[in-house]
C-alpha cells in the first residue's frame, strides 16, 4: 500500500472522509457529525474528529501524504497534532461539487446541504451568492426546508393550519409515538449535546417521504424550496453575466432523491437560460475530492483511463442520485 491520502467533505450537519492510497484504491469511509464552527460546538467538534479518525483505523502518529477536499482551518490544526501530514489541500465545496460531476472547467453549482450557496468558476474568477448562514436567510437549504416544515407543523398541532402528515413524522422523528407529543419531542432538541440547527436539518428525508405521500404541504414547501434556490442561480447568472454556454451542476444533501425539489428548480432555470446544460453529478461531493486528486494526477483536462476504471469499480457506494 503506498502513502496515505484524506479527502474530506464537512458539511453542516454530518462530516465524512475518505482514506485512499497513491493509486486511489479505497482503503475507508467514515462518516460522523459535523465539525464547523457555525454550528457545532469546538468540543462537539473534536469528538465527531476522534469518531471518524477511529472509525478509519487510524492511530495516532500515522503519516498522511495528502489532506484534501472542504474543511476548516481547525481541522488542520486538529490533525497536525495528532498525525505527520505532509501536505493540506483544502479545495472547499465549489470544487468538491464541480469534480464530482466531472466538471473541470467553467461551471456553475447550486449547493444545499445544512446551508444554501450559489457558486460559479468563470476562467480564475470565483462567484458566487447567499449563504448567510441559518440565523440569517439560507433559503432553500436543509435548515430551511426543514424548519418549514416544523413551523407547518406547530400551526396543524395548535389549529392555526391546514392538518399536515408532517406533523406526525416530525413528532417520531424526535422522539414521540403521537403527533400529541410534539411540543415534547421539539422541544428535546436543546436538551442533548447536539447543535440545534443539525437537528432541524435532519428532517429533510422526513419531509420528502410526506411529499411522496401526496401531503400538499409537504410538497408545497419542497416546490417553494426549488424555487427560490433557481431565484438565487438566476441573480447570479445575471448579476455576473454568465454565457448560456457554461454548464450548471448541482450538489449538497436535499438534491439527494428529492425530484420535487430537484424538478422546480429546473422547471425556473429552463425559463431562463433554456440553452443551459445542466449536468447532474454522477458522485457524492466527497467523491469529488477523489476525483479533483485524479484529474489533477491526469494533466487536468480529463482522467486518465486507469484512475477512471478504479473510480468506477471502487466507488460506486458514492454515487448521487435524485
Amino acid at each position: 500500500m503506498g502513502g496515505l491520502h484524506l479527502a474530506f467533505d464537512n458539511g453542516g450537519t454530518k462530516s465524512a472522509a475518505i482514506l485512499f492510497d497513491d493509486d486511489f484504491h479505497l482503503i475507508g469511509f467514515a462518516k460522523s457529525g459535523s465539525m464547523r464552527s457555525n454550528t457545532t460546538s469546538a468540543e462537539l467538534a473534536a469528538a465527531h474528529f476522534n469518531e471518524l479518525m477511529s472509525r478509519l483505523g487510524l492511530e495516532e502518529g500515522a503519516a498522511i501524504a495528502e489532506v484534501s477536499g472542504s474543511y476548516e482551518k481547525s481541522l488542520e490544526d486538529r490533525l497536525q497534532k495528532q498525525f505527520h501530514v505532509e501536505n493540506f489541500s483544502r479545495s472547499g465545496e465549489l470544487v468538491l461539487g464541480l469534480s464530482a460531476a466531472e466538471l473541470f472547467g467553467d461551471a456553475l453549482m447550486a449547493l444545499s446541504g445544512t446551508g444554501a450557496t450559489m457558486y460559479g468558476r468563470i476562467g480564475s474568477k470565483r462567484i458566487n451568492s447567499g449563504g448567510y448562514g441559518s440565523m440569517v436567510a439560507d433559503e432553500g437549504s436543509g435548515y430551511w426546508i426543514s424548519r418549514e416544515a416544523m413551523i407547518a407543523a406547530i400551526r396543524d398541532f395548535e389549529g392555526r393550519g391546514p392538518r399536515t402528515a408532517l406533523t406526525d413524522k416530525i413528532a417520531y422523528h424526535f422522539g414521540g409515538h403521537v403527533r400529541e407529543e410534539l411540543r415534547a419531542a421539539i422541544f428535546s432538541i436543546y436538551a442533548d449535546n447536539s447543535s440545534p440547527v443539525s437537528r432541524v436539518a435532519e428532517l429533510v428525508p422526513d419531509v420528502v417521504d410526506t411529499a411522496a405521500e401526496g401531503d400538499n404541504v409537504a410538497i408545497s414547501i419542497l416546490t417553494r424550496a426549488g424555487d427560490i434556490i433557481a431565484d438565487q442561480m438566476i441573480y447570479l447568472i445575471r448579476d455576473n453575466t454568465v454565457p448560456e454556454s457554461v454548464p450548471l451542476t448541482v450538489s449538497g444533501s436535499v438534491w439527494r432523491k428529492n425530484p420535487l425539489f430537484f424538478n422546480a428548480f429546473i422547471a425556473k432555470i429552463r425559463k431562463n437560460s433554456p440553452a443551459r446544460p445542466v449536468i447532474i453529478p454522477r458522485y457524492e461531493p466527497i467523491a469529488g475530492a477523489v476525483i479533483e486528486r485524479m484529474n489533477a494526477k491526469s494533466g487536468g483536462s480529463d482522467i486518465a483511463p486507469e484512475y477512471r476504471e478504479t473510480l468506477e469499480k471502487e466507488y460506486g457506494a458514492f454515487r448521487f442520485e435524485i
